[in-house]
């Protein structure tokens, strides 16, 4: 009997830019002028795809293309230490809440699977 894979996807869609993906200056415009925006809504996603085996999260999608811009999970966490400082300077304490809950289980270890050992009697 074959086992069906689990497919795990991200709730929260890629963030919608009004952006031609060629036209780097107005992206970058948009990213200086949006940065608190932008950050929220990454540390939105990771925050709800964290207890997944997901390896990156789709963050942004261009107008007019099937384009979508990625984030992998190995630059998760200097992501999240970047931009603690900034969160709390701005008081958005909600997102320095989440940051620290998703920074315990990246730095937790990972979770042994089987049985529990038995327990020795004395």
């Amino acid at each position: 009997m074959l086992k069906k894979e689990k497919v795990v996807k991200q709730n929260i869609s890629p963030m919608k830019l009004h952006i031609d993906k060629y036209d780097i200056d107005k992206f970058e415009l948009y990213v200086e002028s949006n940065k608190i925006k932008i950050y929220e809504h990454l540390v939105d996603i990771i925050f709800d795809v964290i207890n997944s085996d997901l390896k990156q999260i789709d963050a942004f999608e261009f107008k007019n293309s099937n384009d979508i811009l990625i984030f992998k999970k190995s630059n998760w966490k200097s992501f999240l230490e970047t931009v603690l400082p900034i969160f709390l300077k701005e008081e958005k304490y909600e997102y320095c809440d989440k940051i620290k809950k998703i920074k315990l289980i990246i730095e937790s270890p990972p979770k042994k699977r089987g049985r529990k050992p038995k327990e020795k009697l004395k």
